[in-house]
């Protein structure tokens, strides 16, 4: 509702410069009390980048060429994955400093982003005239709301009853669940295969990678046949199979756990952009 109503080139900027100075706080946290604290506000603030960023990319593009936008955009997720455990074994060496180290990108970045960050097609810095014409009349005849810049209580309340919203909500949280419990967890069960800490570390790029790939070709088809519901169901299902070779392959060799694991990070990943461009067809 905010973003809608702030706009999201300042609320977007401004949650980030939040969530920065809260990563940072968390190197001065003394007790379990303040980093319990300090990282529910800190989800907060960094909840507010997805939803942000969909928004962003409904202003610009047609419903049918949103899937693969998502898929890059979310690709980047996958993509940090794999260079994120590396970064981190680095980053836990720098004694002292790491809080400040994590939370200073984010805030230099959030100045970038007020600057550039368009709110509207119409405000686009780096569009032709010509070009912000074009593209407010396409996604007038693709018949989407995006265009729409007044915020409205009416439009506001009514996603609340809307049974659409609960019908698409419970299989995200579903599809998520399983997807953070990856990307928070992948290092340590990388190294139930035996891996020391630094290899476990690196063996989780990989993964990331081949879903990284995999994210962007499902988006890709997604759009190109202006399908969402298999493009979501099939990658969930790959998911399934993949944490049901886990618990079947719990005492194979690491190589074929490895796989196992791959094609669990996989199905979970790139079912996401096809979901989400679900949403922004509807």
């Amino acid at each position: 509702m905010l973003l809608k109503k702030v706009g999201p080139r300042k609320w977007i900027s401004g949650c980030m410069f939040v969530w920065g100075i809260l990563t940072m706080l968390l190197a001065a946290c003394k007790t379990a009390a303040s980093l319990y604290a300090t990282r529910f506000f800190l989800g907060i603030f960094e909840a507010a980048l997805f939803p942000g960023a969909v928004f962003v990319i409904s202003l610009f593009y047609s419903r049918g060429e949103q899937a693969l936008r998502n898929g890059l955009f979310f690709s980047t997720a996958t993509m940090a994955g794999a260079f994120g455990g590396i970064l981190a074994y680095g980053i836990a060496q720098m004694d002292g400093v790491r809080g400040l180290y994590e939370g200073l990108p984010t805030v230099l970045l959030c100045f970038l982003t007020i600057i550039y960050l368009p709110d509207y097609p119409q405000t686009a810095h780096f569009l032709s005239q010509d070009e912000r014409d074009l593209t407010v009349k396409r996604l007038l005849v693709d018949a989407g709301p995006a265009t729409q810049e007044e915020f409205s209580w009416r439009q506001a309340r009514s996603v609340f009853v809307d049974w659409k919203v609960y019908m698409h909500a419970f299989p995200y949280i579903l599809t998520m669940t399983p997807l953070y419990a990856l990307a928070l967890f992948l290092p340590t069960l990388v190294r139930e295969f035996s891996f020391d800490p630094i290899t476990s570390q690196l063996m989780t790029a990989p993964a990331y990678a081949v879903a990284c790939l995999a994210t962007i070709l499902v988006a890709l088809s997604s759009d190109r046949y202006r399908e969402r519901g298999l493009h979501y169901a099939m990658p969930t299902l790959l998911a399934i199979l993949g944490y049901i070779l886990l618990i079947v392959l719990e005492h194979k060799s690491a190589a074929v756990r490895y796989i196992g694991l791959t094609v669990t990070v996989t199905g979970v990943f790139s079912a996401v952009p096809s979901m989400v461009g679900w949403w922004t067809d509807l």
